[in-house]
């Protein structure tokens, strides 16, 4: 609004001076390395107009990444029902368990394994472990399916989702312990004290992925020099989700959006600085969505 001033000249408009904003975002905010390769390779399975391309459940967790890639003839699904012999069949980047790759095999289906690698090395982790007469031990969240495919590998293994649960865990001779790939390694260290009480032989493999650890670092620090954070990723994001947790750790006005569109002025009305982090599955597009929009917001 225009500030009026009176003189001797008459009425005067004066705008007035726009606030200083500074807008910083996480250098490594967006697609890890895992993520980009399966989103590639199933770009490239599409581009075959010959064969029906299915997904064994979703292939990333972003809603709008997969709505584009359904779009483009992308099929999504957890039942063989539909799969033909010689159509193409994508392992989501979270994995599966061995059974899904037996079965497809036999039904003379082309399977693409997108598998992230860090989660490629947990399941060969739990399969090793439990291949020695170890109790597989893994930290992570139960109804993941990156820990549901693990567990494929190790049928017996046990999932604890923080360190209460690991101090209710009954002795075992020999203990393997690895953790879903998106999990604190802080948290990872203390449940690993636990186990030390629960077992002679205990040995400890760190699954967690590195750009998951560094996005978390990275918005510890960032989070601390804002006053609001907005966190972009899908809702049902795992990783997105622990770097909103993060953030608020810190007592730092935290937001977790999917989309630009979410973003409300108030949030925004007397922040001088403003950060921003992605999950691994957000793409470029809707973190430069979100710049645009809080720039016409200021």
């Amino acid at each position: 609004m225009n500030l009026l001033k009176r003189t001797i000249f008459g009425t005067l408009f004066i705008s007035p001076m726009k606030k200083k904003i500074e807008i910083k975002k996480a250098k490594t905010a967006g697609f890890c390395f895992g993520v980009k390769r399966a989103v590639t390779m199933t770009e490239k399975a599409l581009k075959n107009p010959k064969s029906d391309v299915f997904c064994w459940g979703e292939l990333i967790h972003n809603p709008q990444v997969i709505k584009k890639l359904e779009k483009a003839g992308l099929k999504t699904t957890k039942s063989f029902a539909y799969i033909k012999k010689g159509d193409f069949l994508i392992i989501r980047s979270h994995g599966v368990g061995p059974e899904v790759f037996e079965k497809a095999k036999k039904k003379g289906i082309n399977v693409i394994d997108a598998t992230c690698p860090f989660v490629s090395q947990a399941q060969k982790v739990a399969a090793e472990f439990e291949k020695q007469g170890r109790q597989v031990v893994i930290f992570g969240d139960p109804k993941h399916s990156e820990v549901i495919g693990i567990k494929g590998f190790a049928k017996k293994s046990l999932v604890i989702k923080n360190i209460q649960e690991s101090k209710k865990l009954k002795n075992f001779s020999h203990i393997g312990f690895l953790a879903q790939t998106t999990q604190k390694k802080d948290e990872f260290k203390k449940i690993e004290k636990e186990l030390e009480k629960c077992s002679q032989d205990l040995v400890v493999q760190n699954t967690i992925c590195l750009d998951s650890f560094n996005k978390k670092e990275e918005v510890g620090d960032l989070s601390r020099k804002v006053d609001v954070m907005i966190i972009v990723g899908g809702k049902n994001s795992n990783n997105t989700k622990k770097l909103a947790e993060v953030s608020k750790k810190n007592k730092t006005k935290t937001y977790h959006i999917e989309d630009a569109q979410e973003i409300k002025k108030n949030w925004l009305t007397k922040a001088q600085k403003i950060g921003i982090a992605a999950g691994a599955s957000t793409p470029d597009e809707s973190i430069q969505g979100v710049i645009k929009k809080i720039k016409e917001i200021i």
